[in-house]
């Protein structure tokens, strides 16, 4: 190898520095850096003892871990074989688990409040289930209670979702004195025959065992699913007549109105609307009954979810009224 001066070794310092343009540098070596392009390692190590030289008060040990550039990896990431794992909501099967444990604790931690509590069932049973399926009936043919097939589960669910109230504690003696007169209403309706006292007794029981385990206090808290699981019951025959036939009146004063304002002429006798060449009678299934329930058990519903203050909620059902008079007033106007 041809040897080189003092500016020889700058030159190839310089071209170590910049390998991409060694003849703006150095021409008179672009030559010599081609050909020993393959020996850039022996190079390298003439750079570093020719800075050495140059500056002979500085030493420089390299330091070849910290001048390596590790490049960037292109490879794609692998991914892992074991699938993420998510905690599912809770569900219905995590519900029956929780009640099923508790009533294992219950049965190991306190074996008469477990006993007392299916003999509770098994009496409930035996006495109110004929009242149930009966209800369940009624629920699925009648057009009128047919809204109960909602509220009911509705009642249910809202009663899971509040839970036992804070403090509350059982009552036996006031709940006991409940449900004997549950099983005195029951014994009467099943003398006379009567489904409105057998509903009601089935209410009573209710709220007897709710307050036999939980106290009054829980009464009160589950004050929502109590009223709606009440707007569920059918509503007797003799209360249905009472209530049908003004709200009958009502809907015809209304839509003759309605007509008198569209210049249409009108008479007007009882429930029927007399036009020119027809009759338009409004019976009791055009009382708007079912809508009034329905619109009732919608307004309690938002009310005890919404609101927090009881005067606002019964301008909500007071409001319930008014918007259900006046729609079946105006189907009413349609009709005719």
């Amino acid at each position: 190898m041809q040897t080189l001066g003092r500016g020889g070794k700058s030159c190839q310092i310089a071209a170590l520095i910049a390998p991409r343009h060694p003849t703006s540098i150095c021409g008179g070596s672009t030559r010599l850096l081609q050909d020993n392009a393959g020996a850039r390692p022996v190079l390298k190590q003439v750079a570093i003892r020719a800075f050495a030289a140059l500056e002979p008060a500085t030493t420089y040990e390299p330091n070849m871990e910290s001048t390596a550039i590790s490049e960037p990896s292109l490879a794609a990431p692998v991914p892992s074989s074991a699938p993420a794992t998510r905690t599912p909501p809770p569900g219905v099967m995590d519900a029956v688990r929780d009640i099923a444990t508790k009533v294992r604790s219950t049965q190991r931690d306190e074996p008469m409040t477990f006993w007392a509590s299916c003999a509770t069932i098994v009496a409930f049973v035996w006495l109110f289930g004929e009242p149930v399926v009966t209800l369940a009936r009624t629920w699925w043919e009648n057009p009128d209670a047919g809204h109960g097939l909602l509220l009911a589960p509705v009642a249910g669910w809202l009663a899971w979702q509040a839970g036992r109230a804070p403090g509350a504690k059982a009552q036996p003696w006031l709940g006991g004195l409940m449900l004997v007169a549950a099983i005195g209403v029951r014994s009467g309706a099943g003398l006379a025959a009567g489904l409105t006292l057998a509903r009601a007794a089935l209410l009573l029981s209710v709220v007897g065992i709710t307050v036999f385990f939980a106290g009054w206090r829980q009464i009160r808290h589950w004050w929502l699913p109590f009223t709606v699981i009440a707007l569920s019951m059918p509503i007797p025959d003799f209360l249905m007549k009472e209530i049908a036939l003004p709200l009958q009146m009502k809907a015809s004063e209304l839509g003759a109105t309605m007509l008198r304002w569209r210049d249409v002429p009108v008479l007007l006798a009882g429930n029927v609307i007399r036009l020119p060449g027809h009759e338009l009678f409004v019976t009791e299934a055009c009382s708007g009954l079912r809508s009034l329930t329905a619109l009732i058990a919608m307004a309690v519903l938002l009310g005890g979810l919404m609101l927090d203050s009881a005067p606002w909620r019964v301008i909500m059902i007071g409001f319930s009224l008014v918007v259900a008079v006046l729609v079946n007033g105006f189907r009413v106007f349609l009709t005719g």
